[in-house]
């Protein structure tokens, strides 16, 4: 029976530690409906709007303009 409870003991401060307690508890809601605009300037791309778990719960990062990465240099 000890050894039952030393274990339990051991898993409970694991999941603490690990911070299994703040993962997400269901899945992310369904993607939010966005209009790109005109882009801001040539050769910019839109990366769409997404949900991202942080302090317990889903917050929507809305859609954006950006550069996209410059080409790799290659030998």
């Amino acid at each position: 029976m000890k050894l039952l409870a030393a274990l339990a003991s051991a898993a409970l401060l694991c999941s603490c530690v690990a911070g299994i307690g703040d993962a997400p508890l269901s899945a992310a809601p369904a993607p939010l409906p966005e209009t790109a605009s005109l882009s801001p300037a040539p050769g910019m791309v839109w990366v769409a709007g997404s949900w991202h778990w942080a302090d317990r719960d889903w917050r929507w990062i809305p859609g954006r303009w950006e550069m996209p990465p410059p080409p790799p240099i290659l030998p």
